[in-house]
This record gives C-alpha cells, sequence and structure tokens, in this order.
C-alpha cells in the first residue's frame, strides 16, 4: 500500500514538473517595422525560457529570411538577435538616402590574444542588401 502511494506521489509530481516546463517556454514576435519595397522585416521578440526567464530582442528579416551577421562582422560568433534594429520609412525626410536599409545594434565581441579574456563592445552597423552582386552590405556608423 506503502508503495503504491509513493508511485501515485511520484507520477503527479512528474505530470505537474512536465506540464510546469512545457507551459513556460514560449515565444511571440511583434512586427515593429515593414518596408514592402526592398522586403525588409524587424521584429520584437518576447522569448520566455523557464526556468531561466525573459529574453527580449530584434531579429530582421529581409524577403522573409532571418538575417545572420557572419562572424567576421560580429566577432566570435554569427549573431541574428541584436540589441536593437530600426528601418527607414518612406516618410522619414533621411528616406531618400538610406533607403533600403536597416541599422542594428550588438555587442561585438573579441578574445583578446595576450590574455584570453573577451572584449565587448556595443556595435552600430547599417544593412543594405545589393540585389545585382546578390549579398549584404554593412556599414559601421560606430
Amino acid at each position: 500500500m506503502k508503495n503504491k502511494i509513493s508511485l501515485i506521489f511520484i507520477g503527479v509530481f512528474a505530470f505537474i514538473m512536465l506540464a510546469l516546463t512545457s507551459m513556460g517556454n514560449y515565444k511571440s514576435k511583434k512586427l515593429l517595422f515593414e518596408d514592402p519595397i526592398y522586403g525588409w522585416k524587424i521584429y520584437y521578440v518576447t522569448e520566455n525560457r523557464f526556468p531561466v526567464g525573459k529574453r527580449n530582442f530584434y531579429e530582421v528579416y529581409h524577403q522573409d529570411k532571418l538575417l545572420v551577421i557572419p562572424k567576421n562582422i560580429a566577432g566570435t560568433k554569427e549573431l541574428s538577435r541584436f540589441a536593437a534594429a530600426f528601418g527607414y520609412a518612406p516618410l522619414d525626410p533621411n528616406y531618400t538616402i538610406y533607403s533600403g536599409t536597416v541599422a542594428i545594434v550588438f555587442n561585438y565581441t573579441e578574445r583578446n590574444e595576450k590574455d584570453g579574456f573577451l572584449n565587448s563592445w556595443t556595435v552600430m552597423v547599417r544593412v543594405k542588401y545589393d540585389a545585382i552582386e546578390k549579398k549584404f552590405l554593412f556599414k559601421y556608423i560606430c
């Protein structure tokens, strides 16, 4: 009888833990910017990972493909989650100069060769898609 009660208790406990961990993981996206002419979309993403907590970041898409910054520009790894991102709308006075571009902010990290520590900087980059060469062009802003 005692073994049966402890098996039931373990089963109920396992079910509750499974329910809590699966209910706590979700990802929501909110479209903040869309440029239908050049195909840019910027989403504000909230990701909840139980028990770690929430993460907020921006994802940038060009023609429905996630923008991934290569390792040689981003530092130690490829990046697809950004600290900030914005685009230029047609009514913006700077639209004629920066049409078809988005600006992104991310943390650039590199390993110091002398002591092995990681150094980190916040970097802003303007991204434009070159349709002729079929590649992204990156320009450092700061």
